[in-house]
């Protein structure tokens, strides 16, 4: 084999008879052996999925490459020979195993090739070497490598050496515990670190599998880490566990322990922790909280991040509790967990000890003040009342604590470990007050620990009594879903005794809330009684307008399509294919299909770790007739974070096409979960009144009257309607066009289909099932009262449940023999 660097004596003949096997294949063409065959036109590639031309999952690394020579070999190092002709798959760090009798395998170097910046065409062999060892078996675990596939042309073995191919960068094996404790010496001089020991008991609340269970973080090597569980479907996260998590180690004997030092996993910004408390144990079973602490170390290099020491001072204890609270992208990995008998003061990455949750900033708020600046309201003697609550850690009285760090939750239950029901929306949250005070808002603090939980939406009632009538205050509030503290303020002073929220949406259909709080009375406002309040509330609401038949299309070329951000699906979404960074601005230009007044527009990003496509600045314009375009607002910049963008305009914008020119995103790609639109009351009731419709059918008459704009209509029908059984049967044609559906009519099974671009409806002339399809809610299937039929050659149809399907009001005047049909 010529491509091999060294002299030819020194590399290893391959051997039919080794047993070659890899932990992911593509396919035969592509498996482990092409790797063997002395052949650098074939290549062994790991698995990937492809549907509809794309990528949709791929197994992910480490990749193992096991080797057995069936006979003891010595080998001293190895040649990978790259793939040319694409820089994907590149091996970018890995490590050797060796088995003497190919059962157990033992570290014997780890390493890494730094070859993605050659020409993709011209890449050469890279070696390393070890030194001389004896084995039957070799494995080769590759740990990075770009794009997370893993593609080799060659891969050969030599019998001896000792120097490195130029692109190689060895690393020789050596103590991973004595590496890992030189790293960690960013410590003050008064601190001793204590050695792990292997008696240690270690477990963790998540763990994704044993290859990143908790024990990683205590193996002394920082090539390794602990990692919180997720699950993976088709290739995109579906789910994980969310914080806190707990990482607990019972010593097994009294201990003296002064701290303890993070390190954190490079090479990725995910799952670096945030905020932590710790918890001392005398007996391994109860635990008292010792410490709180924050680490701020999101914006260093992803490729340098040091490790990070705290210190409590010394206390005895047999057991401790990490207990970490936030993290970023709410998953946690460790790379290694180390503590100090000795050491009293901190590095520069930790935060002074936190004081309960008082004057923390919370999302761009501060506890305890709203955002205009208005104090929250003294809770002393304040009571809360609930009927579902998980437990008394959990429970309602922790809304009024003060302490942002502690929350309420609705009762689950659980079995073996799962949670198998759960109680569901609506949640009453009644705070009773000792006397009646004037407040000028409501503030609720949501619970910071993951998004599972918090108030989607809710009815929010008050009183000024302890046991008369609650009035409706706001009706259907929308609510946040980001973690940012919900306000709302009532633009005057109220005089509250009782507040009831009556929360009717969640995420997931749990209840979850840190903090409820009033704001105190403003002296820039009057005194305003409930109804005032409402009335003005009303005005000042928006509205989402509906995006059904709303399309969109991008500049770009797409990965996932576009018709996602209007599905009403986080999960789903829009994503361009990477582009040159001269191919920016990214148009992606929706068609709102009417012309409406809009007041903001919503941006969800995509929920990913990555954060692909996050937009970093855009500019907002809008047309009406896809001609002549207008600036609506431009220069907006946003932080790499995946809360909703809120955009609001100073004045209402009149607009059916809207075009958002993305300046910049994250890794030249554009992308968003959902993209919603809002309007005021003002605007939604205007439009209403210009599209009310109402139509009139009198039983034994042939005319329709129909009304809009105040001007009436009359048109002849081919026959009348007619009553059956209580149901009114209308001829197929006529109204519905009048409607704007299209009806369609299949004369071979007599199927009559009703379709507005909203709802398709199905129905069979003597079949009493009907079939609405929904392009939001997908098939339902009804049981008519009675089904269409034929009659004097005329197709009849019941009227009131294809009106209503269509989304139409009916009503019946008997008196008179009338049905009138209202929009």
């Amino acid at each position: 084999f010529s491509a091999v660097i060294g002299a030819a004596d020194d590399v290893i003949a391959t051997d039919p008879n080794w047993k070659v096997s890899a932990s992911s294949e593509l396919n035969s063409a592509q498996g482990i052996l092409q790797a063997f065959d002395g052949d650098v036109k074939t290549w062994w590639h790991t698995k990937y999925t492809v549907e509809d031309g794309k990528v949709v999952s791929r197994d992910m690394p480490p990749f193992t490459a096991d080797v057995n020579f069936g006979k003891e070999l010595t080998v001293a190092g190895w040649c990978y020979t790259p793939r040319n002709g694409s820089g994907s798959g590149l091996i970018q760090e890995y490590n050797i195993y060796a088995s003497a009798d190919g059962k157990k395998y033992e570290k014997i170097y780890s390493g890494t090739f730094d070859i993605s910046s050659a020409d993709n065409d011209n890449r050469e062999p890279v070696s390393a070497f070890w030194g001389e060892k004896k084995m039957k078996a070799i494995r080769i675990e590759i740990t990075k490598c770009v794009m997370n596939s893993c593609v080799v042309s060659e891969i050969n073995f030599y019998s001896k050496g000792t120097k490195d191919s130029g692109t190689g960068v060895p690393k020789p094996q050596t103590d991973t515990k004595a590496e890992a404790d030189t790293k960690n010496d960013a410590i003050p001089g008064d601190a001793v670190k204590m050695f792990s020991d292997p008696n240690w008991k270690v477990s963790a609340s998540s763990e994704l599998n044993s290859a990143q269970g908790i024990l990683q973080a205590f193996d002394g090597d920082v090539k390794t880490w602990w990692h919180t569980k997720y699950t993976v479907e088709d290739g995109k996260v579906v789910s994980r566990d969310m914080p806190p998590f707990t990482a607990d180690v019972n010593f097994g004997k009294e201990l003296t322990v002064a701290g303890w030092c993070y390190t954190p996993r490079n090479g990725s910004g995910s799952g670096l922790i945030q905020e932590y408390n710790i918890y001392a144990s005398a007996d391994g079973k109860k635990y008292e909280k010792i410490y709180s602490g924050t680490f701020d170390i999101s914006s260093a290099d992803n490729d340098n991040r040091e490790p990070v020491s705290a210190f409590w001072g010394e206390k005895k204890m047999k057991a401790i509790r990490i207990e970490i609270t936030k993290c970023v992208m709410n998953s946690c990995v460790v790379s290694e967990i180390n503590f100090y008998s000795k050491g009293s003061a901190n590095i520069k990455n930790d935060a002074d000890e936190k004081n309960n949750g008082k004057d923390e900033e919370n999302n761009g708020f501060k506890y305890g003040v709203a955002s205009d600046g208005t104090p929250f309201c003294n809770k002393t003697g304040w009571t809360a009342e609930v009927e579902s609550e998980f437990n008394s850690g959990q429970g309602i009285k922790n809304i009024l604590d003060g302490n942002e760090k502690t929350w309420w939750h609705s009762k689950y239950y659980v079995e073996d470990g799962k949670i198998v029901s759960k109680d569901t929306v609506p949640f009453n949250v009644k705070v009773t007050l000792p006397s009646v005070t004037e407040a000028s808002g409501i503030v609720l603090t949501p619970r910071e620990q993951g998004n599972s939980g918090r108030i989607l939406s809710a009815n929010v009632y008050v009183s000024d009594t302890d046991g008369g009538e609650w009035f409706l205050l706001k009706e259907n509030a929308v609510l946040a879903s980001d973690g940012r503290s919900q306000e709302i303020f009532f633009y005057g002073n109220l005089k509250l005794k009782r507040v009831r929220i009556e929360i009717t949406s969640t995420i997931g259909g749990y209840g979850t809330m840190a903090e409820f709080d009033l704001m105190q009375k403003n002296d820039k406002y009057a005194a305003m009684s409930y109804e005032e309040f409402k009335a003005k509330d009303e005005l000042n609401t928006i509205y989402e307008i509906d995006r059904t038949g709303m399309t969109a299309e991008a500049s770009a070329t797409n990965w996932q399509k576009t018709e996602n951000i209007f599905d009403n699906n986080s999960k789903s979404f829009w994503q361009t294919n990477a582009v040159k960074s001269s191919d920016f601005p990214i148009i992606l230009t929706v068609d709102l299909k009417n012309v409406y007044n809009l007041k903001e527009i919503h941006v969800q990003p995509r929920n990913s770790e990555d954060h692909h496509g996050l937009w970093r600045k855009v500019t907002i314009n809008g047309s009406t007739d896809n001609n002549d375009w207008f600036e609506i607002k431009g220069g907006i910049t946003f932080d790499d974070d995946l809360t909703e963008r809120i955009i609001k305009f100073d004045k209402e914008v009149s607009a059916r096409y809207i075009e958002f020119r993305i300046e910049d995103a994250v890794a030249l790609r554009a992308s968003a979960a959902e993209i919603s639109f809002w309007q005021s009351k003002a605007a939604k009731e205007e439009r209403e009144a210009a599209n009310n419709v109402k139509y009139s059918l009198k039983i034994g008459s042939d005319i329709i009257t129909t009304e809009k704009g105040g001007i009436k209509t009359d048109k002849q029908i081919d026959v009348a309607p007619y009553i059956v059984n209580g149901s009114t049967m209308i001829p197929l044609r006529g109204l519905l066009e009048e409607m704007g559906a299209e009806v369609g009519w299949n004369g071979q099974n007599k199927t009559v289909t009703v379709n507005n671009g909203t709802n398709v409806i199905t129905l069979q002339i003597w079949n009493y099932l009907v079939y609405v399809t929904n392009t939001k809610y997908g098939d339902v299937r009804y049981t008519l009262l009675n089904p269409p039929v034929i009659s004097n050659s005329r197709t009849f149809i019941p009227i009131r449940f294809v009106s209503e399907q269509l989304g139409y009001n009916v009503s019946w005047d008997g008196e008179s023999r009338t049905v009138t049909i209202t929009k």
